[in-house]
């Protein structure tokens, strides 16, 4: 049983490591598709159309990462907290493989 628990999680890590990811850079937003962020503390909602999510958050003062959801004909929702790691923060909370229905991104100056 250990066996096949270390197996799975050796092919889990295996993915993550090897899952090409790189941020593209519009006047200060590093945004991404098929991302998401989570566990992280949110400031607002409001609904946008994909590419006004990473301005709105831009010229919102405490958001220093976003993630643009296709429901409701688009929502973006805004975060607030600190920088993990340079060029690829929040790594804790970020997850890859979400599909086009969803982008993510932060703020470089935050």
């Amino acid at each position: 049983m250990r066996c096949i628990l270390f197996v799975c999680l050796v092919l889990v890590l295996t993915k993550f490591c090897l899952t090409k990811f790189k941020w593209k850079v519009t006047e200060g937003v590093a945004w991404e598709i098929g991302c998401d962020f989570r566990g992280s503390k949110r400031l607002q909602e409001i609904p946008c159309v994909d590419e006004f999510c990473g301005p709105y958050c831009r010229f919102e003062p405490k958001c220093t990462h976003f993630t643009w959801k296709a429901k409701k004909g688009g929502t973006c929702v805004m975060y607030t907290g600190t920088i993990t790691m340079p060029y690829y923060p929040y790594a804790r909370n970020l997850v890859l493989g979400r599909g086009k229905k969803y982008q993510c991104g932060f703020i470089f100056s935050r």
